[in-house]
């Protein structure tokens, strides 16, 4: 009778109203994060549908290239870093 008159003073959480409070702060932080990349996404979909992308990318591709067999991207190697290749 001891562990009824105990159990009587203890009151259970509602854990059906917690886990579904808990359910929608996620959809709204998921909602908050996922909107603006959906959004990202369909802008970046509708630039790379668009005739000039692809020769632009061409373009920078290929500048990209010249900059580094002239030298302008070089990123130095010391003899430590030499001494490492291959290793």
């Amino acid at each position: 009778m001891q562990i009824a008159t105990v159990s009587g003073a203890i009151q259970v959480p509602d854990l059906k109203a917690r886990a579904g409070a808990a359910h929608e702060r996620v959809r709204m932080v998921g909602a908050a994060v996922v909107r603006p990349a959906k959004e990202l996404g369909a802008r970046l979909s509708a630039v790379t549908r668009k005739p000039w992308f692809f020769p632009a990318q061409v373009v920078a591709v290929l500048g990209l290239l010249w900059l580094q067999q002239h030298g302008y991207l070089h990123v130095p190697v010391t003899m430590c870093d030499w001494a490492r290749v291959g290793k």
